[in-house]
């Protein structure tokens, strides 16, 4: 078994997962050029083209199937690979967002989803980008045994710093940092016995509401059955936060892997 094999084999051992799910993963020196490769019309071969100086800065891309091919193929760069260990973490964390979005997929019938109108899909973006890094954190403290001492001072010395420069100021432009940063404050607040407290620059922004329906349903499979209270909450908070709402999308500023 390769060690892509094994690492997704730990997810679904861990997260109970049965169910077979279509899904690939290439590694490449490439990402644009494998990416152009899975374009079957003008228009998402256009797409891809417009966004070249993106994707060669990508060190992985999770591509969405379409009406000639239903599997979702996760292209990451070899140098995840180097040192090793980093393309574990994109792993977990793909394959959790594969998994809701397949989902999407089956609830809806849904068969093109790079050009499907998801039902609130800003919101569903940011709620699958926390989801799978809560998934795939949950599971690493779990598997590296960091006892409750390691996981606060891992939060206070450096998701907290970390994130500072991105979310100290207007949140609705830094929504995917947001997405990143919730989904490992659950993961941590998950594994602890104690209230772990918010730092002082996300106190002060209304995130409160928002924060609080997601804790009590981010670890539950049938999170999406109330997808219009949280996307409720969801928009709430962003006409709040900002006077000029930017549309979600799923890049990370912060450094991390995905």
């Amino acid at each position: 078994m390769s060690v892509v094999e094994t690492t997704i084999e730990i997810y679904r051992s861990a997260y109970l997962i049965k169910k077979d799910y279509p899904f690939e993963v290439t590694i490449t020196d490439d990402i644009y050029s494998e990416r152009l490769k899975l374009c079957h019309t003008k228009s998402d071969e256009d797409q891809v083209k417009a966004m070249a100086n993106d994707l060669n800065n990508r060190s992985s891309l999770l591509v969405f199937p379409n009406e000639t091919d239903i599997t979702f193929k996760l292209l990451i760069h070899e140098s995840q690979f180097d040192p090793p260990g980093i393309y574990s973490q994109t792993i977990l964390y793909e394959y959790s967002r594969m998994i809701d979005y397949f989902e999407l997929m089956e609830k809806h019938g849904i068969f093109n989803l790079r050009e499907a109108k998801i039902p609130e899909h800003q919101c569903f973006n940011f709620l699958a980008d926390i989801r799978a890094e809560f998934h795939c954190n949950t599971l690493l403290n779990n598997l590296m045994n960091l006892d409750q001492k390691d996981l606060v001072s891992n939060y206070l010395c450096q998701l907290v710093p970390e994130f500072e420069t991105f979310l100290n100021h207007d949140l609705s432009e830094h929504m995917a940092d947001l997405a990143t940063f919730f989904g490992y404050y659950l993961a941590i607040k998950n594994d602890i016995r104690f209230e772990l407290s918010l730092p002082d620059y996300l106190k002060r922004q209304p995130v409160h509401k928002l924060l609080a329906i997601l804790e009590d349903n981010i670890a539950n499979d049938s999170i999406y059955d109330k997808i219009e209270a949280i996307n409720e909450e969801y928009l709430d908070f962003v006409n709040n936060s900002s006077k000029n709402p930017q549309e979600y999308e799923h890049l990370h500023q912060c450094g991390h892997c995905h």
